[in-house]
């Protein structure tokens, strides 16, 4: 069985008219170049275009794809099943609106170049794969939508796909071996979600500065969570990261417009920038930390504008000072 594909020779259709800087059907002769023995799409030139909605399920299956032409996918192209292992039958793609990599057995992409996600970016069940090196998410008109990482516990390095700087809708990095996720570039999204990653260590957004809901569950090892450049978030849940001890890098975070939930963190003896919260809007839940003083949860209490209430159980417990003195 193999996929056929279409041609079109039109420009671009519909809202992704503008996409890749202008860029038109046809190709020029050099749109392929050799570089050091391997193929590289000079992203300069124009490919060929195709439309539609693709699946492969095997190697080898994508035959009709262009020998010697790079080309752009207008629609969703997903690679899914135990007989994929590789990437060779996409022979020269440079982009696609929307890939999906789902239940293969894929170790690695292709080292020698790069394919160009414009809308959304989905990695689930790869049990073997390792690294995301040969994806990118670039920002067109419209912008990216979601990078969801889910079920890929060999996954150890996220290659460009770091560099994302605008998502529409959310980042889920779920049930993978990462044991850093670095975001230097992100700088919008609604939802940021890091679940069930046993060896992740550190979370690092540093230029995010406003957020609808940021979770983080089940992250034993996680030392470090940094956002420093957040200012205004809607809901935030900390849930079993035994390793983490304070919040250090929430310098500009003041108000908190939902809900707060601190819970199930075993070291955690501070509640660091979090103590200067100006507001949280519906309540909060600080319980199960057995090192943070019920004491700290109470001072938050008293200098916070908190429309509910905030429930302080099982954590450290501690004769508190008669009088409290708020942060400035």
């Amino acid at each position: 069985m193999r996929t056929a594909l279409v041609v079109i020779p039109l420009a671009l259709i519909g809202c992704f008219e503008d996409y890749g800087n202008g860029r038109d059907s046809g190709r020029e002769p050099d749109a392929i170049v050799d570089v050091d023995g391997a193929d590289i799409i000079n992203s300069d030139q124009e490919c060929d275009e195709v439309t539609g909605d693709i699946r492969v399920t095997a190697d080898g299956e994508l035959e009709d794809a262009p020998d010697d032409a790079c080309w752009d996918l207008i629609g969703t192209l997903t690679l899914q099943g135990p007989n994929v292992t590789s990437l060779a039958s996409l022979r020269h793609l440079r982009t696609v609106a929307v890939l999906e990599i789902k239940d293969t057995n894929l170790v690695a992409l292709d080292p020698h170049r790069t394919i160009e996600v414009l809308l959304s970016l989905s990695v689930e069940g790869n049990s073997r794969l390792t690294s995301l090196q040969g994806l990118r998410i670039v920002e067109t008109d419209p912008l990216p939508v979601s990078l969801v990482l889910q079920d890929n516990p060999a996954l150890t390095g996220l290659g460009d796909v770091a560099q994302v700087r605008t998502l529409t809708s959310s980042l889920v990095v779920e049930e993978t071996g990462l044991v850093e996720a670095a975001f230097p570039a992100l700088e919008s999204t609604l939802l940021v979600s890091f679940i069930d990653n046993e060896e992740l260590a550190t979370v690092e957004l540093p230029v995010l500065d406003e957020l609808d809901d940021l979770i983080v569950d089940k992250a034993p090892a996680l030392t470090t969570l940094s956002l420093p450049a957040l200012d205004t978030i809607t809901s935030m849940r900390i849930d079993d990261a035994d390793a983490l001890t304070s919040f250090d890098d929430f310098q500009k975070l003041e108000d908190i417009t939902g809900s707060l939930v601190i819970q199930n963190n075993a070291r955690l003896g501070s509640l660091g920038d979090l103590q200067d919260l100006d507001a949280i809007g519906i309540g909060a839940a600080v319980r199960r930390n057995p090192m943070l003083s019920t004491c700290l949860v109470a001072q938050l209490d008293q200098c916070a504008d908190v429309v509910g209430t905030i429930v302080n159980e099982d954590n450290l417990a501690a004769t508190c000072p008669p009088t409290v003195t708020c942060p400035p």
